[in-house]
């Protein structure tokens, strides 16, 4: 197999001089800074909220908007580079609000000045197409979807404000899912505002984002932040026990699973679990005793979608995307292992896969900054599985043209309703890691590598949130399978019947307890 060949160069786009003249002296910016800010910017994906609030805080607000104006005529670019950075901050620090007036203000400001000639705003623009400000208008609600052409009906509850706040911060990472499908909802022509007329119900929270962001320690702390007010809101609303909770979707977007939440299992008979991974944990249960992990999805309901990536790191693991005849590596993988990540000393495909790093035409280890680019010179990435059976790896590698390799044996991959996983994927046995791997991987013949590589690259905008293929997006493959189950939802349930009229049963409270105790209490 030809793998070594030689590495020729991948050209790109020159980005827009930041730099500005003499600099702005009066707003304490020197020329020294812009020149600074050019090469620190050429690798920033506006994906870190420290860093926007520096911008925010420490440079827009006190030095630049005080004389807006006047600052625009001498440094055009630069300022509205730094106003789309302070964006994020703004949108959290403030209120969303302020985020979105302050987005459409740079906006506005670029359009203006490139009707009065300004040849490098236009590239500018340009440039903001393939980075995180694209995502903005989808988050801020201002892009319509049609639905790809769907005719569903599904309502969106409006959960207590704070389980779906700071939708720009959170959309960021791997599970911006769960931001990414509640405001896409939000402005497409599925959304009815009309319950009675619904055929699904999406319970937006932010449940990954929340966990993290707010590091809530354990299951207490979750439940009294996120849990215990959503489900509070839940039973006051008539059409959560209208049909068994069948129509009612939630999602998780995190590596545990539904998980997240130590309650899920109130809903999960009925409910439809849109996911990333199908397996849960099976942490202080007694099924412990027989596994580390449990299915919690039901695949004649559920729906495992897949991971979340940034839309500006999409587009620069697109650029170091090369033809088959480009790549000079065999296979890679580079991400956590037991040795410079304290929890994965129980993953041992990962360390055995580090085992390989002295043959010729393969590049693994640690974390590395060269990351898209190795992934882009190799034929094959490795995909093991971590602390759960799923990463979000598996995309990223799809997103660099190179064919995923999934050593991953409880590994449930996304939209398998759709999408025939063997044309550009392989799943082989962890207990495959080794000289057999190697020397598998190395008897596919090139044909066979270039055809599969292929149609890695017509099966990558399944994966991208922000895909422009009507008829190849996630949201399309969710839709389809939405569609399907409505076909064969349960329509006839009812709690009760012949029930005499002005009895009010949407507020019910049942006289009995179950299998309990005189002295237990329960919320709902």
């Amino acid at each position: 197999m030809p793998w070594r060949l030689p590495l020729l160069a991948v050209s790109s786009a020159e980005a827009v001089s930041l730099q500005c003249a003499g600099g702005l002296p009066e707003a304490g910016l020197p020329e020294e800074f812009f020149q600074q800010y050019e090469t620190w910017h050429a690798a920033y994906l506006r994906d870190s909220l420290a860093r926007s609030r520096e911008f925010l805080h420490g440079i827009y607000e006190p030095k630049i908007l005080p004389k807006l104006e006047e600052n625009l005529q001498l440094c055009p670019l630069p300022l509205l580079q730094i106003m789309m950075d302070s964006v994020l901050a703004s949108s959290v620090d403030y209120s969303v609000e302020d985020g979105q007036g302050l987005f459409e203000l740079a906006t506005k400001l670029a359009e203006q000045l490139e009707e009065a000639g300004l040849q490098d705003v236009s590239e500018l623009r340009a440039e903001w197409a393939n980075d995180t400000i694209y995502t903005y208008p989808l988050l801020f609600g201002s892009r319509h979807h049609d639905c790809h052409g769907f005719a569903l009906k599904i309502y969106v509850y409006e959960v207590p404000a704070p389980l779906t706040e700071k939708q720009l911060d959170c959309a960021l990472g791997q599970w911006g899912t769960e931001v990414l499908f509640h405001r896409y909802l939000l402005s497409s022509s599925c959304r009815t505002l009309e319950p009675e007329e619904a055929d699904f119900f999406l319970v937006p929270v932010y449940s990954t984002c929340l966990f993290t962001k707010e590091n809530l320690e354990n299951d207490e702390a979750a439940a009294t932040v996120i849990w215990d007010p959503l489900l509070k809101y839940l039973f006051s609303q008539p059409y959560f026990t209208r049909r068994k909770q069948m129509d009612h979707i939630f999602i998780f977007a995190d590596g545990q699973s539904a998980r997240v939440w130590d309650s899920y299992d109130l809903v999960q008979s009925n409910a439809i679990f849109m996911m990333v991974e199908s397996k849960c944990p099976t942490w202080d249960e007694p099924a412990r005793r027989y596994s580390d992990i449990k299915p919690c999805m039901s695949s004649w309901k559920d729906i495992v979608i897949p991971g979340h990536t940034d839309h500006a790191r999409l587009q620069a693991m697109r650029m170091e995307n090369r033809p088959s005849d480009l790549r000079d590596l065999l296979m890679t993988f580079h991400g956590s292992h037991s040795g410079n990540k304290e929890v994965y000393h129980e993953c041992a495909v990962r360390d055995r896969i580090l085992a390989l790093a002295d043959m010729e035409g393969v590049d693994v280890g640690g974390f590395i900054p060269d990351y898209f680019t190795v992934k882009g010179r190799s034929h094959f990435c490795l995909i093991p599985a971590g602390t759960s059976p799923w990463t979000n790896q598996l995309y990223e590698s799809i997103h660099c043209g190179c064919i995923p390799v999934i050593l991953s044996d409880e590994y449930e991959v996304a939209f398998q309703h759709v999408l025939e996983w063997p044309r550009f994927s392989l799943k082989l046995p962890e207990a495959m890691v080794g000289p057999q791997l190697y020397s598998f991987l190395l008897s596919i013949p090139p044909e066979t590598v270039r055809d599969m590589k292929a149609e890695v690259d017509a099966h990558s905008c399944w994966f991208d949130y922000f895909s422009a293929d009507q008829d190849c997006s996630p949201f399309a493959a969710v839709l389809m399978a939405l569609e399907e189950r409505k076909g064969r939802k349960q329509k006839s349930w009812s709690r009760f019947w012949h029930v005499p009229k002005g009895v009010d049963t949407d507020h019910w409270q049942r006289l009995t307890r179950f299998h309990s105790l005189a002295e237990e209490k329960f919320q709902f």
